[in-house]
């Protein structure tokens, strides 16, 4: 039985407890009191009190991108919102964002989940480390280097052709699948200058990449998971680390097998080649070196066929957008078979409007998260540092007041007539500022090529889409339509 001194010890033990309870919540909301003040000066979704909006995600990854789509929506001027602790502000207008993406280069808490994968690459990386990683990655990515992979382009593109053929004429089909593995193929050969197909495991890296998103999306949106205890020591998270051994396997087998060039071959500026002289020079560690790779390989080959194949779905959407393409194409080839070269390239221009209108109503990265690490005023908007913002490509690309008619499918709008009065963040599928997508150029060339080798033999006759407004995406760090990129061709005739 216990006597009244130990009831008195423990009553006032329990005291004590809540107090510095209740201490550390005031104290931590009262560091934090700026963070509410101006959440409260936007308009925004109502929030639970400490999960935020996260309830608005209880349908899964399948509904998240409709879910993050629909506050911008609902707020079309910008509004403010709670996701657990952690204030976002969703940023709709042009120069609000050309001002915030200069200013703050810190990219988003969210991203930190990516850290077990890629660590401080490139993707995810500190502004200062960043900033030295890019400045020397950027030789794998100027003109000339890009001019050097032109054969492998062309290859590729062949390759693509190669598949079709056992497709055309018949049932519709998802073009995404006939086109990724060799987008895949591309990105190893122009980056590390080593062909997979030589090596065992590249069908299984572009398997494990698509899991690894599903799994990384689903951990996004619980924020039990944002915790690495508890993550660990999930199904998820063992699974994640389970892919994780097996992409990095594949990607020293990748190192192994990449050689150095002799000093002044344009190909000594592979991008796997500038990683391994970092690694020698003591720039990177080893881990480091590796850890780069998966994103960057990725980002090449999945972006790329992503709009690749979205582009092949709008011109089945719209006949008469491809015969405009038709008659570029047998204008600048006269109907020839002959190999294509840089020069036509360069004079594809309808074509190169109808990708950049493809990426402006289609962005296959759709959401640009970033931290605030300084306070920035803007007009009568004030956005607080340690403040996370959010930007919505598909609504800032959608924006009436910059596009009219937004849903219409028009590659005359990026005519230079047209786009000099157009405000510079109106229209950014590869991000804004110096912390971009450094893949920019290599992206187009490399869609140019397979597009033009693709429409110089075939037609797209059907697509399981009638207009934009059809497509339903699901986002899984990029944005798919849930239904597929099913088309149907047949082959032309000259």
């Amino acid at each position: 039985m216990n006597t009244p001194s130990e009831l008195t010890f423990t009553s006032v033990l329990k005291w004590i407890l809540l107090l510095m309870v209740l201490l550390f919540i005031i104290v931590y909301n009262w560091k934090r009191r700026w963070l509410y003040y101006y959440a409260l000066k936007f308009p925004g979704p109502f929030g639970l009190p400490l999960l935020g909006i996260v309830h608005r995600f209880r349908h899964g990854p399948a509904e998240a991108y409709n879910t993050i789509m629909k506050p911008f929506n609902e707020y079309p001027t910008g509004f403010s919102c709670w996701v657990g602790k952690d204030l976002y502000f969703g940023i709709s207008k042009p120069k609000d964002i050309e001002i915030l993406l200069n200013r703050c280069l810190t990219k988003g808490k969210l991203y930190k989940i990516l850290h077990e994968c890629f660590n401080d690459s490139l993707v995810v990386a500190p502004v200062g480390a960043w900033k030295e990683r890019r400045k020397a990655f950027n030789k794998a990515f100027r003109p000339t280097t890009i001019k050097s992979f032109f054969g492998k382009f062309v290859k590729g593109a062949h390759d693509i052709v190669s598949n079709l053929n056992k497709k055309h004429g018949g049932e519709s089909f998802d073009v995404l699948q006939e086109i990724w593995p060799i987008t895949c193929e591309i990105a190893w050969t122009t980056l590390a200058g080593v062909d997979p197909n030589l090596l065992d495991g590249p069908d299984q890296f572009m398997s494990d990449v698509i899991r690894y998103q599903q799994i990384i999306h689903q951990r996004f949106w619980n924020p039990l998971y944002h915790s690495n205890f508890f993550w660990r020591r999930s199904a998820l998270g063992r699974e994640a680390e389970d892919l994780h051994k097996r992409t990095y396997d594949f990607i020293q087998k990748i190192v192994e097998n990449s050689k150095e060039h002799d000093s002044g071959d344009v190909t000594e500026n592979y991008f796997v080649n500038l990683l391994i002289r970092m690694r020698d020079e003591k720039k990177l560690s080893h881990e480091e070196m590796l850890r780069e790779m998966p994103f960057m390989f990725t980002a090449a080959n999945e972006t790329t066929a992503l709009t690749t194949s979205a582009v092949l779905l709008v011109l089945g959407m719209y006949p008469n957008i491809q015969e405009n393409v038709f008659e570029e194409l047998d204008t600048i080839f006269e109907k020839s078979d002959k190999d294509i070269t840089l020069g036509e390239v360069n004079k594809m221009d309808y074509l190169k409007r109808v990708i950049k209108e493809t990426m402006r109503l289609l962005p296959a990265v759709p959401f640009i998260l970033r931290t605030l690490d300084q306070d920035v005023q803007i007009d009568s908007r004030f956005y607080p540092r340690g403040s996370e913002i959010i930007i919505s490509m598909p609504h800032v690309h959608q924006n009436a007041e910059v596009w009219p008619d937004p849903l219409k499918f028009d590659p005359d709008r990026f005519l230079p007539e047209a786009s000099k009065n157009r405000p510079r963040c109106a229209f950014m599928p590869f991000s804004y500022g110096v912390r971009n997508c450094i893949g920019l150029q290599y992206a187009m060339v490399s869609m140019l090529i397979m597009l033009s080798t693709i429409l110089r033999s075939y037609k797209v006759t059907s697509s399981i889409y009638k207009r934009i407004e059809d497509i339903d995406f699901q986002h899984y760090v990029v944005a798919k339509p849930k239904k597929g990129y099913y088309i149907s061709m047949e082959k032309r005739i000259k």
